[in-house]
């Protein structure tokens, strides 16, 4: 068994920014900022099962946010955002051979619902060694994932942050799958990942931020190199 548990606490002045600002959709002043309180406690639990070949673990997370400086759609704010968030969830690997299965479950609760209320993800695919020199590795699978409603926040490009007051949308749940393929040998790998399959049929309109659909269908194709100092 393995287990571990964290705890912090911060006090700390918001990020450097303008404290008077003019502009055709926004104007503001801010001249009495205050330090802003982040306490954080999460644990985890985990243990392997039949010789390694099942490993599974248990996580959660609490965070209280006070004073979070935060835009509210006309000026800055710290007066109104005090938030108490919860997550917690279960983890899994299940080894067999060159077969992999790693699920995953968690849940949210908050006070305004900006965390989704359930999340499964869930991670199959094969691993192994191919010819004779057993040098070049391949790996194929697919990732499936669920997410469950939550309240979505208005994104405002003219400043680059998001309204956390702007409650209007909800986000309806989704699922999605994503299936993948990589070739490696030693530390160079190329990958070919086809995404967001879900788009054939989830409702396109359902946003993932406000007025910002998800995201459609779309190949990415790579070369990565890990290198070690």
């Amino acid at each position: 068994w393995d287990a571990h548990v964290a705890a912090s606490y911060a006090r700390m002045a918001p990020t450097v920014m303008q404290r008077k600002y003019f502009a055709n959709s926004t104007a503001y002043t801010m001249t009495q900022p205050k330090l802003q309180s982040w306490f954080t406690l999460s644990g985890e639990v985990s243990s392997s099962f039949l010789a390694g070949k099942i490993k599974a673990g248990l996580n959660a997370q609490f965070v209280q946010i006070q004073n979070a400086l935060v835009f509210n759609g006309n000026s800055w704010t710290q007066d109104s955002i005090q938030a108490n968030l919860f997550s917690a969830g279960v983890s899994a690997h299940v080894h067999l051979g060159i077969f992999h299965i790693q699920p995953r479950f968690s849940f949210g609760i908050d006070q305004k619902g900006y965390l989704p209320k359930g999340q499964v993800y869930a991670r199959v695919f094969v691993k192994g060694k191919m010819f004779k020199a057993k040098k070049l590795e391949a790996l194929a699978g697919i990732d499936f994932s669920y997410i469950g409603a939550f309240t979505t926040r208005a994104y405002l490009p003219e400043m680059d942050s998001y309204d956390w007051f702007s409650l209007m949308d909800q986000f309806r749940p989704a699922a999605n799958l994503h299936a993948f393929i990589s070739l490696g040998i030693y530390e160079f790998r190329f990958f070919v990942r086809y995404e967001n399959m879900g788009s054939f049929w989830w409702d396109k309109a359902n946003p993932e931020v406000q007025n910002y659909p998800m995201a459609s269908r779309r190949f990415r194709i790579g070369l990565t190199w890990d290198f070690f100092n």
